[in-house]
């Protein structure tokens, strides 16, 4: 099998499955050496990614609207991540004022301000 003959069934392959879209016609196809190839090849375009199912996650209170957006895993790795925040400062009795407060407080007496 020639490289052209194994390039003409790796695109109809993907053509097959959706991947791809070849041309219809003979003129938009090289017919300089057998097999013909096609002149182009598109990409069809990806599916946008649907909602999300809902797992029965239960986000702090601050969390659930951000959570129905989310979609891609790193947004949902920052939600995970600002959850635990929100948790560990629940279990200390202190808010995100008194969280950003400390923050400030320490940040000044190290020398980082804004």
């Amino acid at each position: 099998m020639t490289g052209r003959a194994e390039l003409l069934d790796a695109l109809t392959e993907l053509e097959r499955a959706g991947a791809a879209v070849l041309p219809r016609g003979g003129a938009l196809y090289d017919r300089r050496s057998a097999p013909p190839l096609p002149r182009w090849v598109r990409r069809t375009p990806a599916a946008p990614p649907g909602p999300r199912p809902d797992t029965g996650r239960v986000w702090p209170s601050a969390l659930p609207a951000a959570a129905r957006i989310a979609r891609r895993p790193e947004e949902f790795e920052v939600l995970e991540a600002a959850a635990g925040f929100l948790r560990g400062a629940a279990r200390n009795g202190s808010t995100c004022r008194s969280a950003s407060a400390a923050w400030s407080s320490s940040a000044t007496r190290s020398g980082w301000t804004r």
